[in-house]
């Protein structure tokens, strides 16, 4: 989708303002059921359970404090399983459009307004758990669109926005589920979405964030993008421990010049899939940033693009805030960019980074303290600038287990500090690519594994390709280990 926040704020303050006509014509039919078929202007309360109230359309029910109300049951305490059915307009100026109990269930319809435009700045939608609402129309407010507690659900094909500064459009609890259709626009000046742990959210349409998150999730949740999910001033998609994201659409932080750098993706831990038409980006942070997480690894699998002043970042306790010291995981079929020169910074803790034949890279990766592993899968020919692999502290290893000594045709440095050139194909001698490595003390090249000083010292002292028998001869002397990398 080509929609922009800005637009979309814009477009929607139509619904800012309303007429409020004089006569009463909410009415209760009968046990079961209400019609508004007439406008209103008082507004419609009822204590009831198992109820249902249609707005009819062409209809406008409006009041100057709560509208509609059916948020108390028949025999005291929070109603439940209510609900309403909106083919007019329901708008307050100074209330809450629609209150319900728990079980409670709004429709709006593709011609259907809720809104709201009190100083007060109430809600659109408020009910307790288990709240379901399916929106094709529009809900426009000045507070959150939508309030609900655990277990709710959002299905929207139309437009839901909040011009609140300081409240989110869509805030629902724990365990609740949005689908976010092709159509769909959930926006606000603040944060768009805001939901708890154990929630899921699909998206085909556009979500957006103003001063606040795109998407705000808590632990153990599920986000599946299609379409575009973005923030100016914040995280475009912000979430806790264990998160899982699959993305084919559009998740970026815009960013500007001024505002304070902040992320595409901000996990503490979980693992992300960008596949082929994915983007993963941020202006001026990090496109994927993983917060001090609780042990449990992460990994990213990208087809796509990831891209931001680093690809990928933990924190590394630099700023202040708590250093991540788990394992990250990186499979890279696409493009990892870091336009600061930097694409990953990884931190402490045991990283691992799969390159594969014809992926792009565009920065050095620096894997930091403890044991960490530099693979490249297939032939080593990567693309983009590539900058250098920094291994870091303690035993890190470099695997082209894909190529054998034939492939190699020069090493130029130091153990610590060396430049390895090669053919990724042994029959186009166009295809030479050369890389810098730093802090490595292993490499494996086909089926053997040797330490980087053997390996610079062997390779570095015989002429090659002429050498070669020579340079298998003094290699073949040394004590080798063996290191089969596991793909």
């Amino acid at each position: 989708m080509t929609k922009s926040l800005t637009a979309l704020l814009a477009a929607t303050t139509a619904f800012a303002a309303f007429t409020m006509p004089a006569t009463a014509q909410c009415v209760q039919d009968d046990a079961t059921h209400s019609t508004c078929a007439a406008d209103d202007a008082d507004g419609y309360a009822l204590a009831t359970d198992y109820h249902e109230l249609t707005v009819e359309p062409g209809v406008t029910v409006s009041s100057s404090g709560h509208t509609i109300v059916l948020e108390d049951g028949a025999g005291g305490g929070e109603s439940i399983f209510n609900t309403v059915i909106n083919d007019g307009s329901i708008t307050s100026d100074g209330g809450d459009a629609i209150k319900g109990g728990e079980h409670f269930t709004v429709t709006n319809r593709p011609d259907g307004i809720i809104a709201t435009s009190g100083p007060a700045g109430d809600d659109g939608i408020t009910a307790g758990d288990y709240l379901l609402v399916n929106n094709q129309g529009t809900i426009s407010v000045l507070d959150k669109a939508i309030d609900g507690g655990d277990r709710s659900e959002l299905n929207n094909d139309g437009s839901i926005v909040s011009y609140a500064l300081d409240a989110d459009t869509v805030d629902l609890g724990d365990h609740a589920r949005v689908v976010n259709g092709h159509d769909g626009v959930i926006a606000g000046t603040d944060r768009a979405v805001d939901l708890g742990d154990f929630a899921r959210l699909h998206n085909d349409g556009f979500i957006g964030g103003g001063g606040g998150e795109g998407i705000e999730m808590g632990d153990r949740g599920e986000l599946t993008n299609y379409g575009t999910i973005e923030s100016y001033m914040d995280d475009a998609f912000n979430a806790g421990q264990r998160v899982e994201v699959y993305n084919w659409g559009t998740i970026a932080n815009r960013g500007f010049a001024g505002a304070e750098p902040q992320d595409g993706i901000d996990l503490d831990s979980g693992q992300i899939y960008n596949y082929g038409t994915g983007t993963i980006s941020s202006a001026e942070d990090a496109a994927i940033d993983f917060d001090a997480g609780n042990g449990s690894q992460s990994g990213i699998y990208n087809e796509g693009v990831i891209e931001g002043a680093y690809a990928v970042m933990v924190e590394t306790g630099a700023s202040g805030d708590p250093a991540n010291v788990d394992r990250q995981r990186i499979i890279n079929k696409g493009v990892l960019r870091g336009t600061s020169g930097i694409a990953a910074l990884l931190g402490a803790g045991m990283d691992e980074v799969n390159l594969y034949e014809g992926s792009t890279l565009e920065g050095s990766i620096d894997f930091g303290a403890d044991d960490d592993l530099l693979a490249f899968i297939g032939a080593p020919a990567i693309e983009g600038r590539v900058g250098i692999f920094d291994g870091g502290d303690d035993t890190d290893v470099i695997s082209m287990a894909d190529i054998t000594m034939a492939n190699v045709l020069s090493v130029t440095g130091a153990a610590d500090d060396f430049v390895l050139s090669l053919l990724a194909d042994l029959g186009d001698p166009l295809s030479e690519y050369a890389y810098n490595f730093v802090n490595f003390e292993l490499i494996e090249i086909g089926d053997e594994t040797y330490t980087t000083a053997d390996f610079v010292a062997g390779v570095g002292a015989i002429p090659l390709p002429a050498g070669l028998p020579l340079l298998a001869g003094a290699l073949g002397g040394l004590a080798l280990l063996r290191r089969r990398h596991a793909a």
